[in-house]
């Protein structure tokens, strides 16, 4: 992380150059990623429609089928109220939960119950769930918003799909999460291992909304290459490649 913020207009420079020796631009590359290019079965489909089917079909299956081997108590209501969960937070992402609202929408009769689906969803990669920012962070702290786990479910589940922006955070959060801690701050969208603050937006965003903060990023989407602490939003999908060193 450190080193693509430092770096990132070297970073993003020499990446172009490569792809564009293939007769590629990155920008509408990573408009089919975001869409299609998470997992890999889209290769051999090669269809955006058969691929958000199978995808939907694919997310069911790991409640009903995976989430049941992980959890053998689970019963066959259960597993219905987890994917009438799972539907209920497609259509709302990112929101931040109203206990009482959801537990009679999914007909949960307790709290408890309903804070463990969550968690079951989040462990078998379905939703994240960011905290919302304090120096005393609690491992067990309320979620102050959930997204789905990455930009694709949004396309073949959500009607959140045509929400640019919350397509932009939800591909951040896949991207940098994994290796993160990440949270909610007060000033910008998220902050990573309480350090680093992004606010994420088009190419035309500014910095007002974080002007005053430390180590305060802008990552825009619809941008080639960036300049000093404005950053292109596609260079943090290379995170991964980078810490593992691929």
């Amino acid at each position: 992380m450190q080193d693509l913020l430092s770096d990132h207009e070297k970073f993003s420079l020499e990446t172009i150059r490569k792809i564009e020796k293939e007769k590629r631009k990155i920008l509408p590359l990573f408009k089919e990623y975001l869409q299609t290019g998470y997992y890999p079965y889209f290769l051999e489909i090669n269809n955006a429609s058969l691929y958000f089917v199978t995808l939907e079909q694919n997310l069911h299956t790991v409640i009903e089928s995976d989430l049941t081997a992980i959890y053998p108590a689970l019963t066959g209501n259960s597993t219905k109220k987890i994917k009438q969960l799972l539907s209920f937070i497609a259509m709302t992402v990112p929101f931040t939960p109203n206990w009482k609202k959801i537990k009679e929408l999914v007909e949960v009769g307790d709290e408890r119950t309903l804070k463990t689906y969550f968690k079951y969803l989040e462990d078998v990669g379905l939703i994240r769930t960011v905290i919302k920012y304090s120096k005393k962070m609690r491992q067990f702290e309320t979620p102050e918003k959930i997204y789905l786990n990455n930009s694709n479910q949004l396309y073949a589940i959500s009607s959140q799909a045509s929400n640019i922006g919350t397509v932009r955070e939800t591909f951040f959060l896949s991207m940098t999460a994994p290796f993160h801690k990440a949270a909610i701050p007060v000033s910008g969208d998220f902050i990573l291992d309480g350090r680093f603050i992004f606010e994420i937006g088009g190419k035309n965003k500014t910095f007002e909304q974080i002007k005053d903060e430390k180590n305060a990023y802008l990552v825009c989407d619809n941008l080639e290459q960036g300049i000093k602490n404005k950053i292109p939003v596609w260079l943090f999908g290379f995170l991964a490649f980078c810490i593992s060193g691929t």
